[in-house]
């Protein structure tokens, strides 16, 4: 089962290196032979792959967090159902397409988290900030 990361972490190298590659490669496939991603939906298709669903849990309850899954879920032909009052969601399409998914939406949110960390580091202490 796939799930976010705990509130404030962010993917270990290794696993950001990783998924930065693996994103990179599919790129210069998909170029390389002039595909898209609905074509390896096609051939999902043709060898009887079903549409499947994944639940995911996000790291918190928040608006912003959910909806930047649904729209990567979306730029990847994917769809979520959201269970309110709760971190769960359901990630549904084709197998590779959530993995895609899941593993953007990952991503994505720790460069967001690492950047309100930094922010958070460089405005503690001032009088004028809120959260101080």
């Amino acid at each position: 089962m796939h799930g976010g990361s705990a509130a404030g972490d962010t993917p270990p190298p290794y696993r950001q290196n990783a998924l930065e590659a693996a994103a990179g490669k599919l790129t210069e496939l998909l170029l390389k032979y002039n595909l898209t991603l609905l074509d390896l939906d096609q051939v999902s298709d043709e060898r009887g792959i079903k549409v499947s669903e994944q639940m995911f849990w996000l790291s918190a309850v928040s608006n912003w967090r959910r909806e930047l899954l649904n729209q990567v879920a979306r730029a990847n032909g994917c769809r979520i159902v959201i269970y309110n009052g709760t971190r769960g969601c359901q990630v549904i399409g084709y197998p590779h397409n959530i993995i895609t998914t899941i593993n953007y939406y990952q991503w994505i949110e720790g460069v967001l988290d690492s950047i309100v960390a930094e922010e958070k580091k460089r405005l503690k202490g001032r009088l004028d900030w809120p959260g101080r």
